[in-house]
């Protein structure tokens, strides 16, 4: 019978032992806990990374369990943040592995710091507006980052390795329009896209800790329906404005306050900018709400409110933008 600590012995097998003890003490930062990032984390975990610093600003939606197999419908039924689930799960699943959940809002005034210590970061984002931010973090500190995605039927990956390849600004130069850049509420998702297009963002990982960066910089892997794969190189822009000029203007933009709905397309989540922090605790016991972790829910008729400690909520059963903000301005006020 084998014992626990050979655990990793057949891959070691492939990569060696410095490999994985390359592994073992890399650091990483996911950002997003959607299909992709849980799915990538929960094969870091089981590949015995280190450290894993897990950071979303959800909670767990019936509508994510068809793709991950990190939550449950405890989870949902709850909710529970995505970050506590993630972090409760990844111990269960590998003692050896230290998690870290931050359920937060990642913004241009907090996104360094939750970048700072680590070896590789990890995209997990449902928005181009989070994946640039990272991008010109990568660039700016020269740390690696593996961007991914998935949609419908199709998934892609790219390794970003500052001063070695491209960033992800030389392969898409402008902001795709929402209708392009797509989302999972409006043309859905393949559970098995989201698996293989995580399982082939975790390898660059890997990779990229066992100090192969030259090797995968610069390949972006696309898959698509039935099995499809291809690989194509990306070539450095000198005229990019992140990697080739230095400009970093996803840093520079101040977080403004918002209205917008969700992946998951039930819900509309509301930031409202300013000093809007809420005492959790404080909150649910004047409402006689149920506090649930780091969140509270209002129940209000036909649907809830989740509220979060930097003030954001996400508004359930809101006909639109308009109502939903109504509805979050109406339920902070009365308490």
């Amino acid at each position: 019978m084998r014992r626990p600590r050979d655990k990793y012995a057949y891959q070691e097998l492939v990569w060696g032992p410095e490999g994985q003890r390359r592994v073992r003490a890399g650091r990483v930062a996911l950002f997003g806990l959607g299909g992709t990032g849980a799915a990538h984390a929960h094969l870091l975990a089981r590949a015995g990374v280190g450290f894993l610093r897990l950071i979303d600003r959800d909670v767990v939606d019936f509508l994510d369990l068809h793709r991950t197999a990190l939550f449950d419908e405890r989870d949902a039924a709850a909710p529970a943040t995505k970050a506590a689930a993630a972090a409760r799960r990844l111990g269960e699943i590998n003692a050896d592995v230290q998690t870290q959940a931050v359920v937060a809002f990642v913004n241009p005034t907090n996104v360094e710091e939750l970048a700072a210590d680590v070896d590789v970061l990890v995209d997990g984002a449902d928005n181009f507006r989070l994946r640039f931010l990272l991008n010109d973090v990568a660039v700016r500190a020269g740390r690696p980052l593996v961007y991914q995605g998935a949609e419908a039927g199709r998934g892609a990956t790219l390794a970003v390795v500052p001063g070695v390849g491209p960033c992800l600004r030389c392969l898409l130069p402008e902001t795709p329009p929402l209708d392009d850049a797509g989302s999972c509420a409006r043309v859905g998702v393949s559970p098995a896209v989201v698996a293989a297009t995580a399982a082939v963002g975790a390898d660059l990982t890997l990779a990229l800790l066992r100090g192969e960066a030259e090797a995968v910089a610069g390949r972006l892997c696309r898959l698509g329906e039935r099995g499809a794969v291809a690989t194509v190189r990306v070539e450095r822009r000198p005229d990019c404005p992140v990697c080739g000029r230095g400009e970093f203007a996803a840093l520079e933009e101040a977080p403004a306050p918002y209205v917008m709905a969700c992946c998951g397309g039930r819900a509309y989540e509301i930031f409202p900018g300013g000093e809007a922090a809420l005492d959790v605790a404080a909150f649910a016991d004047r409402r006689g709400a149920k506090r649930v972790g780091e969140v509270v829910v209002v129940e209000e008729g036909e649907g809830s409110i989740v509220f979060f400690g930097d003030g954001r909520a996400l508004v359930y059963g809101a006909g639109d933008e308009a109502e939903a903000r109504a509805l979050y301005d109406r339920v902070r006020g009365e308490a």
